[in-house]
């Protein structure tokens, strides 16, 4: 069984955030005078990419600051559809960009926070891992077919600088294999945690 279909963003990575900056105090507060970096006086806004291997590996960071998501934009890619798809999506981005950790980890991390909002069925769950190898594939396609036509364009294959080579290694890794370590993370965020994924 799918969830309900509904509307999905399509192109959800690090370039379509807007974040907010809050300032925090010693008890993890925010702070009343928290800050924004979007301008409010009619400038265009900008999105905010950051790295999140630079961010967190930065050790003049004081952790009084941290980024919360306030928007979302490009919706040109915008469908309905099941949200797995959705889910896979970022996950393919989260595997291209990640450095600190296996880009497969990274998809058991980002599930954690998934599903303190959303959940996908059984059936989603074990679809999953065939649904980001169609995300790296459409991604690669499209983006490659895109630039071919506007050469000049190079934003059109940023993701494949690192990305061929993080698809080549997901796909030599098993279903099983894959469902064990986003278990193994998912159980870090829950000690009552049981295992989603079976294979």
């Amino acid at each position: 069984m799918f969830s309900i279909p509904g509307i999905i963003h399509g192109d959800f990575h690090d370039e379509n955030i807007i974040v907010q900056i809050q300032t925090i105090d010693k008890s993890n507060q925010v702070k009343a005078g928290s800050h924004s970096k979007v301008p409010n006086d009619g400038q265009v806004i900008k999105h905010a990419q950051f790295d999140v291997s630079e961010s967190a590996n930065d050790n003049t960071n004081t952790n009084d600051e941290q980024y919360v998501a306030t928007g979302v934009i490009d919706f040109g890619d915008s469908f309905r559809s099941y949200f797995i798809f959705e889910v896979a999506i970022a996950i393919c981005y989260l595997m291209i960009e990640v450095t600190l950790i296996d880009p497969v980890d990274v998809a058991g991390h980002f599930l954690a926070g998934y599903f303190t909002h959303m959940d996908l069925s059984a059936r989603e769950l074990d679809l999953l891992y065939i649904c980001i190898h169609r995300a790296f594939a459409q991604e690669f396609v499209l983006g490659s077919l895109k630039y071919i036509d506007d050469p000049t364009n190079h934003y059109l294959v940023t993701s494949q600088r690192n990305g061929w080579k993080i698809m080549r290694n997901f796909w030599n890794i098993s279903k099983s294999e894959v469902h064990f370590k986003w278990n193994c993370v998912l159980q870090k965020y829950n000690d009552d945690y049981v295992n989603l994924f079976k294979s």
